[in-house]
């Protein structure tokens, strides 16, 4: 797995355990004061699309390579990154799809959007 895939699993972890509930303090790293989410949507054959939005979601969008495009089929907003993990921006809206192979515990492609 590259260094760019373990950083957006871990931003997405970030995320998900992060919530003010659930930790004492702000783990190192972590973007302190702002607002995030996180859904996972469960799909067949064990895949996941983790929906992360907010801080988070700019944090992977930024760090994906190379800049914004308009997104296929008239979307809003320029979009990076294809398949495993992608990200799109509209204005100050960020949100970034991580698909997940829960069983394999690893990445896998996203499912097939034909618009």
């Amino acid at each position: 797995m590259n260094r760019t895939i373990m950083v957006l699993v871990a931003a997405a972890a970030v995320v998900i355990g992060s919530s003010a509930s659930m930790a004492d303090e702000t783990p190192k790293g972590a973007i302190a004061n702002a607002t995030s989410t996180a859904r996972a949507i469960p799909y067949d054959a064990g895949v996941v699309d983790l929906l992360v939005t907010g801080s988070a979601a700019r944090e992977i969008y930024d760090r994906l390579p190379g800049s914004g495009r308009p997104q296929a089929c008239g979307a809003l907003g320029l979009h990076k990154g294809d398949g495993k993990v992608s990200c799109s921006k509209d204005g100050q809206a960020y949100a970034c799809h991580i698909w997940l192979d829960v069983t394999a515990q690893s990445l896998t492609d996203a499912e097939v959007d034909d618009c």
